[in-house]
């Protein structure tokens, strides 16, 4: 996990010299689903996604990629963790697939969201259209990014279950 944070803190360090602000906060956001969905599907277990976005804020704790910086963006990325782990293990009932599309949904919803009650707790306490419009944006790409996880681990699944039964049926074929 420490690697992924690693990977993730110098393409956002990069790509921020070259990237608009306002791309780079839905680049992030992007990086931070997919990072979410392959510790949700290769790792598990409670506790990882909260640890994971602690080190990602700690290690980007100066780089301005969410909106936000310093111990706010530390404690921005606690808080959603700990949501998203409850949320996660309150949906994990109905599938892990359900509960991995949503928590991931829920932690791009709430980072800006998050982010602009401790930059200005007055301004955003009014849902300012921008406000709104970013959350919409993170919630999608939140949706989009998950779903295509989820979508991909169903194929490659049906496709490794597909090459079993193809060996074997060879295999009794061949008596």
């Amino acid at each position: 996990m420490g690697i992924l944070v690693l990977l993730e803190v110098l393409i956002i360090f990069f790509l921020s010299r070259i990237l608009l602000p306002s791309r780079m906060i839905i680049l992030s956001l992007a990086l931070i689903a997919l990072s979410i969905n392959l510790i949700h599907g290769l790792e598990g277990g409670l506790g990882r996604i909260s640890g994971y976005l602690f080190l990602l804020s700690v290690f980007s704790f100066n780089l301005m990629d969410v909106g936000i910086m310093g111990a706010g963006k530390i404690l921005t990325f606690l808080l959603t963790g700990l949501i998203v782990e409850g949320a996660y293990l309150a949906l994990s009932y109905w599938g892990e697939g359900l509960a991995a599309i949503v928590s991931t949904s829920l932690a791009t919803l709430l980072i800006p969201l998050i982010s602009a009650f401790f930059i200005s707790p007055s301004l955003a306490s009014t849902f300012p259209l921008s406000l709104v419009n970013l959350c919409l944006v993170g919630l999608m790409v939140g949706i989009i990014i998950s779903s295509v996880w989820e979508l991909g681990a169903l194929l490659l699944g049906h496709i490794s279950a597909f090459q079993k039964i193809k060996v074997l049926w060879k295999r009794w074929m061949e008596y």
